[in-house]
């Protein structure tokens, strides 16, 4: 229910308590607001994070703005962190095509996290 208060703060601080809870039931309405001014589409990122769901990896594509960097930063970080596919095409797309050196910068390295993850868990040293 405060998901779907008017006041930012409380939206901010429901999405707060569901991700150190773990919360998935608030996950319809946090990629809704990953259209939302910052700071609560930052807040609705680190919530889709916080769950583990690579299935998120769409969402946040889709709300990725290429003509604002610092959101961008974040989700290229939310990207790598929940990994498969759909993140690693995304990271290439931005990595290879980006107009501005810091993004590409910044999505090499996530690629390159994603990459260290996904050896990991295969068991690869």
């Amino acid at each position: 229910a405060t998901l779907s208060s008017d006041d930012p703060d409380m939206i901010e601080w429901a999405l707060t308590v569901g991700r150190a809870r773990k919360l998935a039931a608030a996950r319809p309405r946090a990629i809704e607001l990953l259209t939302s001014p910052s700071p609560l589409r930052d807040a609705a990122a680190g919530y889709l994070v916080a769950l583990g769901d690579p299935g998120a990896v769409a969402a946040l594509a889709r709300a990725a703005r290429f003509d604002e960097p610092p959101f961008l930063h974040t989700v290229i970080e939310a990207v790598a962190a929940l990994g498969g596919e759909e993140a690693r095409d995304f990271l290439e797309f931005v990595a290879g095509g980006h107009g501005d050196d810091d993004v590409r910068q910044h999505a090499r390295e996530g690629l390159q996290r994603l990459e260290r993850t996904t050896d990991r868990d295969a068991g690869v040293p």
